[in-house]
C-alpha cells in the first residue's frame, strides 16, 4: 500500500511540475511572426537551439539553410496553409532575422489574414534591408489599398482618403475603382 501511495504521489508532483512548466510556454507563438517578441520558456529554447543545432549539421551554411525554411513557407502560403507557413518564416528568421524574405513572408500572410496595418510594418522592414524587390512593394501597395477599402465602408473618409494618397504614390492600379467611387461620393 505504501508503494502503491508513493507512486501515486511520484506520478502526482510529475504531472503538476509538468504542467506548470508548460503554463510558463507561451502557447502558439511560433503562430506570430518573430514569435511575437514572447519570452519562450526553457523548453522552447532548447528547441530553437536544437532546431539551430540541426540545421547547422544538415545545410552547408545558414544562408542555405534560411533559403530552404523560407522556400517552405512559400509552399505553405501558396497552399493556405498559413499556420504551417509562418512557423516555417519563423525557423528562418531564427536562422538569419536580416533576411528580407522573412518579414516579406510575415507581412504576407498578416495580409491574407487581414491585418493590414500589421502587415505594413513586416512590408517596411523587408524594404529597409532590400528596398529592390518590387513584390514588396506590390504587396505594401496592396495592404494600402485594402486599408483605404476598409476605411471607405466604414464612412471614416480621412483615413481612407489618408492610405488611398499613399497608395497612388506605390501603385494606382491597387485600388478598386469601387471604392474610388465611394470615396468621391459625398
Amino acid at each position: 500500500m505504501k508503494r502503491y501511495l508513493r507512486n501515486i504521489l511520484f506520478f502526482s508532483m510529475t504531472l503538476l511540475v509538468s504542467c506548470s512548466a508548460r503554463k510558463d510556454c507561451p502557447d502558439k507563438a511560433n503562430l506570430l511572426p518573430m514569435f511575437s517578441g514572447l519570452k519562450k520558456c526553457d523548453e522552447q529554447i532548447k528547441i530553437d537551439n536544437d532546431f539551430i543545432a540541426d540545421c547547422n549539421k544538415y545545410f552547408k551554411d545558414r544562408k542555405e539553410a534560411t533559403r530552404y525554411h523560407i522556400d517552405r513557407g512559400w509552399e505553405y502560403f501558396f497552399k493556405n496553409d498559413l499556420d504551417t507557413a509562418m512557423m516555417r518564416f519563423n525557423q528562418a528568421w531564427l536562422l538569419d532575422s536580416t533576411n528580407a524574405d522573412v518579414y516579406w513572408g510575415f507581412g504576407n500572410i498578416l495580409g491574407r489574414q487581414q491585418k493590414f496595418q500589421e502587415s505594413l510594418k513586416y512590408f517596411d522592414k523587408s524594404l529597409a534591408i532590400n528596398s529592390g524587390n518590387s513584390k514588396v512593394w506590390l504587396c505594401s501597395a496592396t495592404s494600402y489599398g485594402q486599408l483605404t477599402a476598409c476605411y471607405s465602408y466604414f464612412m471614416q473618409k480621412d483615413s481612407a482618403r489618408k492610405y488611398l494618397a499613399i497608395t497612388d504614390r506605390l501603385d494606382p492600379k491597387a485600388i478598386n475603382p469601387e471604392v474610388r467611387q465611394i470615396l468621391n461620393d459625398k
